[in-house]
């Protein structure tokens, strides 16, 4: 405010003069959800008590001045805003007490800093001591809630509050924990926990386009990591902070995401980890309860309804210790460890049409897991792990025998020893992305030029960054395969593939507006 001309100062506080009347100060002492400690109506509220100025300004021919010019508190007020409107009847209101607060922005809430303010609760509540600091130190007018507006510095003011917000909007969402890409449809999609504690979307339509999943009806935020996959509708299904099982579905006779409480499925228990859905026939939800078993949920076609499926129930299957993974090959499978330090597979078997269980690790040259499986299919069911020998495995029905067989992946040249879960996708060919201990991202892929597996450094793709977490891959529904891995910068990076692979930093999609 300060840069402006003298006379444009002066022909500004008349206008705000002219604008203030009983009823615009009224409206303000009206707005009691505007000064609740913690709320984001602080800001929503003051911000739309601004665009009446504003729109006033544009109305009246005076858009140079909007948006409307920010008044800092560590500098004097200009002579020009030190008026005070007085009543509709010609009563004078307090004057102002101190013109020059020396009150200066703090720190934590400066431009830049702003952005490690997780949430808007958060930012409110840091934001409004000061704020209230502000109005008290210039006293009179200022300091009354039920008049301040009449004094005319008090709308430059809260132009310099606004402009805090509209930072912290302006901050990009990062990605906490491992995010998971899958195709909704003909739509690729990205879901993850953010810093902020909420549940977000990426989606690809002509661009990438960013959704606070928070906000849909019902919805909480999430207190694991979420999991999308597509049966029908797109469908995400994640542990919420309520200890509840949550699935976000858009709903086909209204076309938007509503929220289904799955805990409320008869027989169904709160989670202990994280879910993971799958289709075989019907949409699935497989999860390890708080009960201590493992649990599907499943749409059951004579009912039309979601039921529960006590899987430890399955003779020869044991309690999990880890999060289970559901797919698809012939026949619904789940891959888990499981509390005897064992890899297990249940599915159900053709010949019996009854779930079994098969302990893998009894698969000649396997080993027991480290961490959790991840089953994928590429001409023949595939399941890849962590080992507790520290080496990458593929377990796999090889067709030439019919039966399972181990590979030991870190023999493959240039692979190396795994630093967490390894996550294995089709797209032309067997592809297995991980994060290996030297700290780099890699894939080993069946190269079709030699038709044996070879290890690709994709942390070499110009752009990328090496991964702070687990890799996931997938296939869109065009076809192209696009790798999403939360990066050492805490930003959202995909690699993707068209004549090479390429680097986007997701991040930059994630503004908080």
């Amino acid at each position: 405010m300060h840069t402006l001309p003298p006379a444009e100062r002066q022909q500004l506080a008349e206008l705000i003069a002219s604008y203030v009347n009983d009823t615009i100060v009224e409206i303000h002492r009206a707005g009691h959800s505007w000064h609740h400690a913690g709320s984001e109506q602080f800001f929503i509220g003051h911000r739309g008590y601004l665009d009446g100025l504003e729109s006033y300004l544009r109305q009246s021919g005076n858009a140079r001045f909007v948006p409307l010019p920010a008044w800092d508190p560590d500098s004097s007020i200009p002579a020009e805003f030190t008026a005070v409107k007085p009543t509709d009847r010609g009563a004078t209101r307090p004057a102002l007490a101190d013109l020059s607060p020396g009150l200066p922005k703090p720190a934590n809430l400066a431009t830049g800093a702003v952005c490690a303010i997780a949430t808007v609760r958060e930012l409110s509540l840091l934001t409004q001591p000061w704020h209230g600091a502000v109005h008290g130190q210039i006293g009179g007018t200022m300091a009354d809630v039920n008049v301040s507006p009449a004094a005319l510095i008090f709308w430059c003011w809260h132009a310099f509050i606004d402009d805090i917000y509209d930072d912290w909007l302006s901050c990009t969402i990062e990605a906490v924990g491992r995010p998971w890409g899958y195709p909704g449809g003909a739509t690729a999609r990205v879901v993850f926990r953010g810093h902020d504690a909420h549940l977000h979307e990426i989606a690809l339509t002509q661009q990438w386009m960013h959704f606070d999943m928070t906000g849909v009806p019902g919805a909480v935020p999430p207190a694991g990591n979420p999991m999308g996959y597509a049966s029908n509708v797109p469908r995400v299904v994640y542990r919420g902070d309520d200890g509840r099982l949550h699935e976000l579905a858009i709903y086909p006779e209204t076309g938007a995401w509503g929220d289904f409480d799955m805990t409320g499925v008869p027989g169904a228990v709160p989670p202990a980890g994280d879910p993971m859905g799958y289709v075989f026939e019907v949409p699935r939800v497989v999860y390890r309860g708080d009960d201590g078993r493992l649990h599907e949920l499943a749409i059951y076609p004579e009912t039309g309804a979601w039921g529960d499926f006590d899987m430890t129930g399955v003779p020869g299957a044991v309690p999990p210790a880890g999060n289970p993974m559901g797919y698809a090959s012939n026949v619904p499978r789940v891959v888990y460890r499981g509390d005897d330090g064992h890899l297990h597979e249940l599915a159900i078997y053709p010949e019996t049409g009854a779930w079994g269980d098969f302990d893998m690790t009894g698969v000649p040259g396997a080993v027991p897991p480290a961490g959790d499986p991840m089953g994928y299919v590429f001409e023949v069911p595939r399941v890849v792990y962590r080992g507790d020998d520290g080496r990458l495995h593929e377990l796999a029905i090889y067709p030439e025998t019919g039966t399972w067989g181990d590979f030991d992946m870190t023999r493959v040249p240039g692979a190396v020893p795994p630093a967490g879960n390894p996550m294995g996708y089709a797209s032309n060919v067997p592809r297995v992305v991980y994060r290996g201990d030297d700290g780099h991202l890699h894939e080993l892929a069946i190269y079709p030029e030699t038709g044996t597996w070879g290890d690709f450094d994709m942390t070499g793709v110009p752009g990328a960054v090496p991964p702070a977490g687990d890799p996931m891959g997938y296939v869109d529904a065009n076809g192209t395969a696009r790798v999403v891995y939360q990066g050492t910068d805490n930003h959202l990076h995909e690699l993707w593939l068209a004549d090479k692979w390429y680097h986007f930093d997701m991040t930059v999609t994630t503004r908080r507006d």
